[in-house]
Order: C-alpha cells, then sequence, then structure tokens
C-alpha cells in the first residue's frame, strides 16, 4: 500500500512539473509564479496581431471609430528566461511593432445663420483634416525578475518587471499646437479661423513612451486529481513621466489534456488610480455615421487627452508540447475599458527550452 502511495505521489509530482514548466514557459510576458530551475533557459518567438473598429471614449461609451476608422498592428516579440539560481529567474523581451489606423479625411462646416427654428444652418466650410497614421519600430523592452517564496499547495512568487520605451515617438494631441481652429469663445464665436489643411495625426503610438515600474504576488496551484492548473497575480504600477498610476490583476486557468496538450482561459485587468498630466487635445464624437465631407462642427467634443487607460480583457488558448519545444495560439478581446480601442487580439508563439 505504502508503494503504491509512493508511485501515485511520485507521478503527480512528474505531471505538478512538466504543467509548471509549460505554464511557466507560456506566460513569459505575464509572469509566471512557476519560476525556471537553475540552469534552464527558455527561448520564446511570439507573433500577434491586433485589430479593431470600435474604441472606449474616456467616460466608458463604447461606439464605433467615427468616420470609418480602423485600427490595426502587428508585433513580434523575443523573449529569454533564464534561471539563475534557485528559486531565481531573470527574463528580457523586446518587440517589433507595426501599426496603422486609417479614416476619411475630416472637412468640417460650421454655421451660417439659423433656421426659423432656431436650428443652425451649415455651410461655412472651417479646417479639414486627416488623422490617419502608419508607423512601425522597436516597441518597449521589458527586464523582469522573479524569486519562488514559498512552495507548498500554493505558490507565492513576487515579480518585479521594468518596461523601457524604445525609442519611438510617444503619443500626443490630435492637433498640432492643440488648435484645430474648432475652440470656440464664450459667445460662440471661433478664437482662430482656419481654413484648408490643419496638421493632425491620430494619437496612436507604438507605446507610451515613458518607463513602467510593476511590482506583482504571484500565486499558482497544481491540482493532480483533475490535473488542473491555476494561477493569480496582483500589482501595482508606478508609471513615470507623467501617466496615472495603475493597479493590475489576472487570473489564469488551465487544463492539461494527456501529456502534451493544455488549455487555457484567461483574464486581466487594469485601472488608473491617480490622474495623469495632460498631453495634448483630441477629438470625439457620438455621432459616428456623420458624413466625413460634411462634418457639423456641434458633432465636435474637444477633451484633454492623457495616457490614462482602464481596461478589462479575456482570452483562451491551447498550448501543445513536443520534446523541447511548445507551440501556443490564443486569442481574445478588450470588453471594457475607458481611453482605449475595443482590440480584438490573436497571437502565435513557439517556446524552446534547453
Amino acid at each position: 500500500m505504502r508503494d503504491q502511495w509512493m508511485k501515485a505521489a511520485r507521478r503527480a509530482s512528474t505531471i505538478f512539473l512538466a504543467t509548471a514548466i509549460t505554464l511557466s514557459a507560456s506566460a513569459a510576458m505575464a509572469g509566471s509564479p512557476w519560476v525556471l530551475p537553475e540552469g534552464r533557459t527558455v527561448l520564446q518567438l511570439d507573433f500577434r496581431t491586433e485589430f479593431a473598429d470600435r474604441e472606449f471614449l474616456p467616460d466608458g461609451t463604447n461606439q464605433e471609430f467615427p468616420v470609418n476608422g480602423r485600427y490595426s498592428s502587428q508585433t513580434l516579440g523575443l523573449t529569454l528566461r533564464q534561471g539563475f539560481a534557485q528559486d531565481f529567474e531573470v527574463s528580457l523581451s523586446a518587440s517589433y511593432k507595426a501599426l496603422s489606423y486609417d479614416a476619411d479625411p475630416i472637412t468640417v462646416i460650421g454655421p451660417i445663420g439659423t433656421n426659423a427654428d432656431g436650428d443652425a444652418i451649415n455651410g461655412q466650410i472651417l479646417p479639414t483634416f486627416d488623422v490617419n497614421r502608419q508607423i512601425e519600430g522597436l516597441a518597449d523592452v521589458f527586464l523582469g525578475v522573479r524569486y519562488n517564496l514559498y512552495k507548498g499547495p500554493i505558490l507565492i512568487t513576487p515579480e518585479l518587471e521594468l518596461k523601457i520605451p524604445g525609442g519611438y515617438e510617444g503619443p500626443r494631441g490630435t492637433f498640432v499646437g492643440d488648435n484645430p481652429g474648432l475652440l470656440t469663445n464664450d459667445d460662440g464665436t471661433f478664437q482662430e479661423q482656419r481654413v484648408g489643411n490643419v496638421p493632425a495625426i491620430d494619437d496612436v503610438a507604438l507605446g507610451d513612451a515613458q518607463v513602467d515600474l510593476t511590482a506583482s504576488m504571484l500565486f499558482g496551484t497544481f491540482i493532480p486529481a483533475s490535473r488542473t492548473f491555476a494561477r493569480a497575480g496582483a500589482g501595482f504600477r508606478f508609471r513615470f513621466g507623467g501617466a496615472g498610476q495603475q493597479v493590475i490583476g489576472d487570473i489564469k486557468l488551465g487544463q492539461l489534456i494527456g501529456e502534451r496538450l493544455v488549455f487555457f482561459v484567461a483574464s486581466s485587468i487594469t485601472h488608473t488610480v491617480t490622474e495623469g498630466r495632460v498631453i495634448g487635445i483630441s477629438y470625439a464624437t457620438k455621432e459616428t455615421n456623420t458624413p466625413a465631407q460634411a462634418f457639423p462642427a456641434s458633432n465636435f467634443e474637444l477633451f484633454d487627452l492623457r495616457l490614462d487607460k482602464n481596461f478589462i480583457d479575456v482570452s483562451g488558448g491551447g498550448i501543445f508540447k513536443t520534446g523541447p519545444y511548445e507551440l501556443i495560439l490564443s486569442g481574445g478581446k478588450i470588453l471594457d475599458g475607458e481611453n482605449i480601442s475595443e482590440t480584438i487580439f490573436v497571437s502565435f508563439s513557439t517556446t524552446y527550452r534547453y
């Protein structure tokens, strides 16, 4: 009886270790309570594509991008993880990103009078601006360290991660000089009359172009009887360069099928708790179906643009393991948020352990 119990315990430990390494290798960017063994190296290559045709405004309103706006991006990332000492791991990752935002050029028309009912009659030609943008380059670089503080039924691992921008141009106000020629005085007259093309660009960028330092506590467990794993994390993100500070959290559940296949679902949340500085002026409109060629000035809502974002996302996928290699396919979307696109994303990754 004792021998049978010992065999079962050894088998459970083997499954636990295999699952732990699989989960650890596949969670490079998000952190993992399963730290790589000393001397173990994992190299991970990721390709991720994102697209969106809707957005969450700063007040949380969910709507289509105005004037047929479309966002897309493709990111190629490389991550190196190394178990340097017992229960201690270091990771380094970088990515090259290409993105585009396309929308119809907007020609604004202003009031030239009122009708019998007092409604504005539009016809005055105001500025024309085009916010299309295509950029590519080195995005953010991440350096992370983890230490497995406690081993037991629940693993506890603190993590510290530093994000450094890759030298790209950061987001800024939509309008160069922050005056699109649509700002009005108290009596409704325009502060500055403009016609023709106004320099403008969408505020999408390869990142926020500022440094983050994220401190997290990671928790993980494995249930041998059902071959199920769970992990969770909570932390605080110190954002420098005038961005608002954030609290973050995530949860991930997975199921081991046989010896090679893992299915998982995950969700994460980011919430800004302090207000960051204003980086410029942008615009919104809730009249998203208004034709771009004759866009009434009264449909514009100008607002102060900040780097502060809130969102909740969900994702899921599978991991297939064969020898030292793992193939990971996942996808998901942003479910809710503020000041962020309603992004749908698909990711394919491969890892090699040696």
